[in-house]
């Protein structure tokens, strides 16, 4: 079920209420709430220059409390109504972590987590064995830290309890190789999940569909539209990491199985162009697989028993045909096209192994 915000946070007031808030609304940057509040003061320098925009404490603030954020809400209008057109937010990222904070101390009682990084440490980190992600350096991690050229105290930043749910966290390409797998397929014969796949199927899907027919927004993922070697459309799953002197995307393709991690330093983010490069080099190779695969894991004829039934099936372009299906001696692909030359039909795939 979806919850309005001020089920978990119920000092949560509204400027002007709009429409509900709700935990899905935070995570799919829908809510309608600015990025980053409570905003800077850009007193005498609007539209002048940037001053007082941005997050702390490139908007001269401090990393504020919950009860700074709360009362920022409660004081600045909202950019839209929720559902209307995303807008990142960070802010919405922050109240989203503490209301799971919440939640699950209304559900654990006395013992359970009382901040963002304890409860993703138990419930993610922990399980999943991951070495090299964290909020704060530590002595675990402090010899693998890179340092970038611009901005280096920015290793050094405590976000504070409320922003880290948005961007205090910092990780290693082995950690995020080990989500990549996991996201992929969280099934697999001795994958570690933290997440079902029931709830990856409804995670990894648009919310919002852009005018250009390209980009679209999901739960946390920005999406994007690319072609396979065979001209068809497949979706990327990808969230960005921007900080002055970090630059971090994870890029995923559930129909191709395969996960990009880039991770730079350095003055300007190359995170697009560096992901489009490697995609541009491996997709093919991707493509060649699944079709030798599909080859010699579905490819012939099939035949029943009595020999009363049969199947014919091929791939065509990468994908897996139909090209013949008697049922008990009838022409099952000629009875749904009506046709006495019927052309081969395209098998979707429900579940490992079954096809329709």
């Amino acid at each position: 079920r979806d919850d309005p915000i001020e089920r978990w946070l119920p000092d949560f007031r509204y400027h002007t209420y709009l429409g509900s808030i709700t935990l899905r609304s935070l995570m799919s940057h829908m809510s309608g709430l600015g990025r980053d509040w409570p905003a800077g003061d850009a007193s005498g320098a609007w539209p002048r220059a940037l001053v007082g925009g941005g997050p702390p404490p490139i908007n001269n603030l401090d990393f504020p409390s919950l009860e700074m954020v709360l009362e920022a809400i409660s004081e600045t209008a909202p950019i839209s109504a929720p559902y209307v057109y995303p807008v990142y937010s960070n802010t919405g990222y922050s109240l989203l972590g503490m209301a799971n904070v919440a939640a699950n101390r209304a559900s654990e009682g006395r013992g359970a987590p009382t901040s963002h990084a304890g409860l993703v440490e138990r419930d993610i980190f922990g399980p999943l064995a991951f070495n090299g992600t964290s909020f704060l350096p530590n002595d675990d991690t402090i010899q693998r830290l890179v340092v970038a050229s611009v901005a280096p105290d920015e290793v050094d930043l405590d976000f504070q309890d409320l922003s880290n749910p948005a961007c205090g966290q910092m990780s290693s390409l082995r950690d995020l190789v080990r989500a990549s797998q996991m996201l992929l397929d969280p099934e697999r014969e001795g994958q570690v999940s933290v997440i079902s796949e029931r709830t990856l199927s409804e995670w990894l899907r648009p919310i919002h569909s852009w005018f250009d027919g390209f980009s679209e927004v999901g739960a946390v993922w920005e999406i994007y539209s690319s072609k396979d070697s065979y001209g068809r459309t497949q979706k990327l799953y990808q969230k960005l990491g921007e900080l002055a002197g970090h630059h971090t995307a994870l890029t995923l393709n559930p129909a191709s199985s395969y996960a990009i991690v880039i991770l730079t330093t350095g003055p300007t983010s190359q995170t697009t162009d560096l992901t489009n490069f490697v995609i541009k080099r491996i997709q093919s190779v991707f493509d060649e697989e699944a079709s030798a695969a599909a080859r010699s894991t579905f490819e012939g004829t099939w035949e029943s028993d009595d020999s009363l039934s049969r199947v014919q099936i091929a791939v065509q372009n990468g994908a897996l045909f139909v090209r013949e299906y008697i049922l008990n001696g009838t022409d099952v692909l000629g009875v749904l096209q009506n046709a006495s030359m019927p052309k081969p039909l395209a098998l979707w795939t429900l579940a490992p192994g079954e096809f329709r």
